[in-house]
């Protein structure tokens, strides 16, 4: 697994001092009106510098004031990092679905344009919808994977580049316990949580050994909070990720971490 960190500072909402103390650290990240800085994976020494210069970010509070600065890392995952991992979040495959919407009833509802014959699996943006192809959900359900459900997207207009057969939403039956690592945000008017886990862009949840191991046996199933918007997301197992490799089916996924039981004090 490797790295990429970037942070932005503005010069009009720091203060002066302490834009002053980050320019002489770097003075050739200034850019105008903010200070700049990337490090490419391979670049441990500026990657030092930024997560040093974010440290006097908040030594200084200007998590307080919106906007005053940036701070944002990214994990690079390889092969090895994947199949490594017992369970993975799974956000869709290599592309994401735009003007899908949920019904009253439930289903999702999809534009014909976009229910190509050539899509396999995609995630609907902005939400944690995953939709799959009827090919995709025979090799699915062929497989014997446990927590699986489908729900039928309703395809709305013509075209003519539709396919004859059905889409589905993936969905399981199975629902997960609680995150460690989940924080609600308070400022919502529904239940909604995100992820603790230092301004990573795709932040790694946690679960409890002792909690899964009380939950049995699954291959797909999903968290019993609803992360960033009102429905959760989905988790599956290593299982259900080399199934899809073996069937050249690209997912677009992440570990889940699992913490070790502490023993009591």
């Amino acid at each position: 697994m490797k790295f990429y960190y970037n942070i932005v500072v503005n010069k009009n909402l720091c203060p002066a001092q302490l834009y002053a103390e980050i320019i002489r650290l770097k003075p050739d990240g200034e850019r105008g009106f903010n200070f700049y800085l990337e490090a490419q994976p391979e670049n441990v020494a500026e990657a030092e510098m930024i997560k040093h210069i974010a440290d006097i970010c908040k030594r200084g509070q200007l998590d307080r004031i919106r906007g005053a600065y940036r701070f944002s890392a990214a994990r690079i995952y390889e092969p090895a990092d994947l199949a490594a991992a017992e369970l993975l979040r799974l956000s869709g495959g290599r592309g994401l679905l735009h003007g899908v919407i949920r019904s009253e009833s439930g289903q999702l509802i999809m534009p014909a344009f976009r229910a190509k014959a050539s899509l396999k699996i995609a995630g609907v943006f902005p939400n944690p919808w995953i939709i799959i192809s009827n090919a995709v959900r025979n090799i699915l359900e062929a497989a014997g994977l446990v927590g699986l459900i489908f729900v039928e997207v309703v395809i709305q207009g013509r075209s003519i580049h539709a396919a004859n057969a059905p889409f589905w939403e993936l969905s399981s039956s199975i629902t997960l316990p609680k995150i460690v690592n989940a924080v609600r945000y308070e400022n919502r008017s529904f239940p909604c949580y995100g992820i603790d886990d230092d301004s990573y862009q795709h932040p790694e949840i946690h679960y409890r050994c002792s909690d899964l191991r009380k939950l049995g046996f699954f291959d797909i199933a999903h968290t019993l909070e609803p992360l960033g918007d009102r429905d959760p997301s989905l988790i599956i197992s290593q299982r259900f990720y080399q199934v899809c490799l073996s069937h050249k089916i690209s997912l677009d996924v992440w570990p889940v971490r699992i913490d070790p039981n502490k023993n009591p004090q």
